[in-house]
This record gives C-alpha cells, structure tokens and sequence, in this order.
C-alpha cells in the first residue's frame, strides 16, 4: 500500500491515545480505533508510521500490529486467547529435550534447563522433561498456576504472551518475558539451539544459511524484540 498520508500525531481521549494521520484517527482492519492505553505506546506506534516512506511495509511496523491483534481480536476473544496459551502447559518447547547427540542434550541441558529452573521457582512447582515423544503430565500445582496466571492478565499483556508463546512453543518463555526473567535475545537464543547445532555441523559460518532461514530468523527476531519493546513501553 502507497503512503497515503502527510503528517502524524496523536490525540489524547479518555480511554487512551489515539493515533492520527493528518487529522483522521486510523482504523484497524475491523473499522476500531488504533488507540494505545499510555502516551509512551502511542508514540511509539507514531513514529512507525511516521517512519514509513513512499510504500507501507507493516512488517516494520511490529508496534502497531501487536497493539491491532490486541483491540481487533484478543478484545473480543480473550477466552480463546487464553486457552491458546493454557495448551502448552504440557508440551511446551522447552520439555521436550533431545536423546542424541550427547553434544546437543548437554547444551539443552544448559540453556533450557536454565529456563526451566527460573520458571521453576517463580511458580514454586518442578517442571517435568522428556527425551521421548511421549506426551509429558505437568503437575497439578503448575497447571493450577499458570491457568491462574494467564486469566488474570489484562488485553494487552496476553496478547504479548499469546504471541510470544505462538512463536516459540513454549508458555514458559512467554511468561519469564512478561516477569522481565528474560530478554528477547536470550528467547531467541534458546529456540536456536539446534539451528545453531546444525550450522556448526555444516560450517554455516562459512557457507552462509540458505535465504529462507535467513528470512524466518530475521521475522522471528523481530517479533520478539517487538513483543518486548512493547511491554516495556506497557510499563512507562
């Protein structure tokens, strides 16, 4: 879609901050009103639209799409949302570790166990593992948690979670982000582990990821980072 607009700015209305091109508030796909909760949001969605040249690219625009997935759908459907997430407490990513090579359990070990234990504490239950592709049963006191966790939370912070979770099979990056235990790098770090594995094997490094890889790496990066920029930006 061509830039159709000259000037952006924001308009301040009793139940948030709306953003405005050249005086017209901009609408979602759904005809409601791009309105973020707190100013520190609403320029941020500002300035990417702002940003945005002679073609509008929404994919640089991770802000405005988290903050339209938020008003558009998880607003009308938050029980669905919700129960997206609660579907992980038993297969989630993280769980669900390697047999062989000894090498690749060892660094799963390392840096999933290390998640697993952060979230571990935080919820005060054990977290059990598998090596298999039998399908694992959390205990009680880790669903009981963590379905308490996710029902509790407002519009805006599920759909971070609901997002984050869809990108990386697992609820417990989800939350240890939301709980600021963990940063999108370190996510991101956690589901390369066998991409970075593999490319050691097959001397990436020198020959260069395949174009696809690339891209999908390069998308998935980005919505994590904008799913933490955003809830840093929930917070000012």
């Amino acid at each position: 879609m061509k830039r159709f607009y000259k000037l952006v700015t924001i308009s301040e209305e009793a139940d948030g901050f709306s953003i405005v091109l050249d005086g017209k508030p901009v609408k979602t796909s759904l005809r409601n009103k791009l309105s973020a909760p707190n100013k520190a949001l609403a320029l941020a969605v500002m300035q990417e639209w702002a940003a945005q040249e002679d073609t509008i690219k929404p994919e640089t625009m991770g802000l405005t799409q988290i903050l339209t997935t938020a008003i558009d759908n998880v607003s009308a459907e938050i029980g669905s949302y919700q129960r997206a997430v609660l579907r992980y407490i038993d297969t989630d990513f993280l769980c669900y570790q390697a047999a062989e090579p000894v090498a690749l359990v060892e660094r799963q070990q390392k840096i999933w166990g290390g998640w697993r234990s952060v979230m571990a504490e935080l919820v005060g239950a054990q977290l059990e593992t598998t090596d298999t592709l039998k399908a694992l049963e959390q205990d009680g006191a880790y669903h009981k948690w963590l379905t308490d966790y996710v029902t509790a939370l407002e519009v805006m912070r599920l759909t971070v979670l609901q997002l984050v979770v869809s990108l990386s099979g697992s609820a417990i990056l989800g939350v240890l982000l939301l709980e600021q235990k963990i940063t999108a790098d370190e996510i991101y770090g956690a589901l390369m582990v066998e991409d970075n594995f593999k490319a050691e094997i097959y001397d990436e490094e020198k020959y260069g990821a395949a174009p696809f890889q690339e891209k999908a790496r390069a998308s998935l990066r980005g919505d994590l980072e904008a799913s933490e920029r955003f809830l840093f930006l929930l917070e000012e």
